[in-house]
């Protein structure tokens, strides 16, 4: 058993060797880069399992043949109705506030682009742009946190279970 410990320690070095962490200036360089790589959010897609993505457009995506039109925000006189893409970003400060509240020893590091880390391997065209990062005193290391925000109906029909919280694999 110990032997195939080190096999895999080999191989997570070996992987973790070729990983990039770029820094990337604004957002526009962000964008740029994530059209030459599959996005953690976007790989469920290769597999069939993303809820709102086929493999087919996936891949016209990343050729440059389609480019997905994401909504704006709608302001009326009396209303503001923010799409699901927006949500994320204008919601994970208090996202982070809640996990602080719930681990108030955890310390929280917002991931914000421009500035923030990607994570690229260049080699299978990959990457990675976690929200945050978390360290758990007494623990090594740290963990990626990723924000996801959905409204109650979608959370009950799609996530909640019988037995708990259970996220859609695309997640």
């Amino acid at each position: 058993m110990e032997d195939n410990f080190l096999k895999l320690g080999d191989v997570a070095a070996g992987v973790l060797a070729r990983i990039d962490a770029v820094r990337p200036k604004s957002r526009e360089e962000w964008l740029a880069g994530r059209s030459k790589t599959v996005g953690a959010s976007e790989l469920p897609a290769l597999f069939g399992a993303h809820q709102y993505m086929t493999p087919y457009e996936l891949f016209h995506i990343k050729v440059g043949l389609y480019a997905k039109d994401f909504a704006e925000a709608e302001i009326a006189a009396d209303a503001i109705h923010i799409p699901p893409t927006d949500r994320g970003n204008l919601f994970e400060d208090d996202a982070f506030e809640l996990i602080a509240r719930l681990r108030p020893d955890w310390v929280i590091t917002p991931n914000q682009i421009p500035g923030g880390t990607v994570f690229v391997d260049r080699e299978i065209g990959m990457s990675a742009t976690p929200d945050a990062f978390v360290i758990e005193p007494g623990r090594t290391g740290r963990a990626a946190v990723q924000v996801k925000t959905m409204n109650d109906l979608v959370f009950r029909e799609q996530w909640q279970t019988d037995g708990g919280i259970e996220p859609p694999v695309s997640v």
